[in-house]
C-alpha cells in the first residue's frame, strides 16, 4: 500500500518504476515471443488471402466480367491471381 502511495506522490519514483518494467525480459523468452508474433502475423495474412480468393469465385472470375464492370485487366490479375 505505501508503495501506491509513493508511486503516485513521487514522478521520479513512478519513471524508475516504469523503466524497470520495461526493462525485465518476457519470461517466454525474445524468440518465443517473436515466433508467437509471426504466426499472428501469418495467420491475418493467410485469412485476408482466402478472403480475396472467396470474393473472386463468388464474383466470376473472368477476365471479361471484371472487365465488363469497371477493372482493368491487370487489375484483376492482381487481385484474382488469373494468369
Amino acid at each position: 500500500m505505501n508503495e501506491i502511495l509513493l508511486f503516485a506522490a513521487d514522478p521520479a519514483y513512478a519513471s524508475r518504476a516504469a523503466m524497470d518494467t520495461l526493462r525485465q525480459r518476457h519470461p517466454a523468452g525474445p524468440l518465443v515471443v517473436f515466433i508467437v508474433a509471426a504466426a499472428i502475423l501469418l495467420t491475418l495474412a493467410l485469412a485476408m488471402a482466402t478472403a480475396v480468393s472467396i470474393y473472386c469465385i463468388n464474383k466470376g472470375g473472368s477476365s471479361e466480367w471484371w472487365a465488363k464492370n469497371g477493372w482493368k485487366v491487370w487489375e484483376v490479375r492482381v487481385a484474382c491471381r488469373m494468369p
